[in-house]
């Protein structure tokens, strides 16, 4: 039996795109190259995951998404080297 892994999710009726946030509600997925403040970024790599600690800052472009009104709801896979 396959089992399936969930994550809860904002509704996007709660968000207004606007001129300043035209992303407003768009949930999107990270890969797991760019880091996000708080969350450990492993680049595909067990090791380098268990040996850093999480982010302290968001990195420019993924900020800048968020600035925009995106909605980060997880890191997705990254195939190692």
């Amino acid at each position: 039996v396959a089992h399936a892994q969930t994550i809860a999710v904002p509704s996007r009726l709660y968000y207004t795109p606007t001129d300043e946030q035209p992303l407003a509600g768009f949930r999107i997925g990270v890969k797991d190259l760019y880091d996000i403040a708080g969350i450990k970024t492993g680049g595909s790599s067990r090791h380098y995951y268990d040996v850093y600690d999480p982010a302290n800052a968001t990195c420019p472009s993924i900020q800048r998404l968020i600035d925009l009104g995106a909605v980060i709801v997880g890191k997705l896979k990254l195939t190692q080297f």
